[in-house]
Formats: structure tokens, C-alpha cells, sequence
């Protein structure tokens, strides 16, 4: 799973508003407009709700 944006830069500054909100990221080793995430195979709903709200708060 991974969010694409327009530029390195933004991507960078996307990974630490992204990490500040305690979730963990990293660029794709390929394209570093990419940043890849590796939720776990198995997410109960609750942890999806934390996931959305930490990103929600990232992008504010």
C-alpha cells in the first residue's frame, strides 16, 4: 500500500508529518515520490479507524 505525490519534496514532507502522527512509513526503494506503509495482514476495525484518524491529522 502506498500514497504517490507530485515531487520528492512533497513525499518528505509528507513522512514526517506522517511519522509525527506515529504511523510508520518509508519511500519506495524505486520512486521516492512513493511512500509505502505495511499495515499488518490482519487489521480489526478499530485499528483502522487509529489509522485513518492519525493520517487525518497528518494532512490537516
Amino acid at each position: 500500500m502506498g500514497l504517490r505525490f507530485g515531487s520528492d519534496v512533497e513525499a518528505l514532507g509528507a513522512l514526517l508529518r506522517i511519522m509525527q502522527q506515529g504511523v510508520f512509513c518509508f519511500p519506495a526503494g524505486n520512486d521516492r515520490k512513493v511512500l509505502q506503509f505495511l499495515p499488518p495482514l490482519i487489521l480489526t476495525d478499530d485499528e483502522a479507524e487509529d489509522l485513518i484518524a492519525r493520517m487525518t491529522k497528518a494532512f490537516a
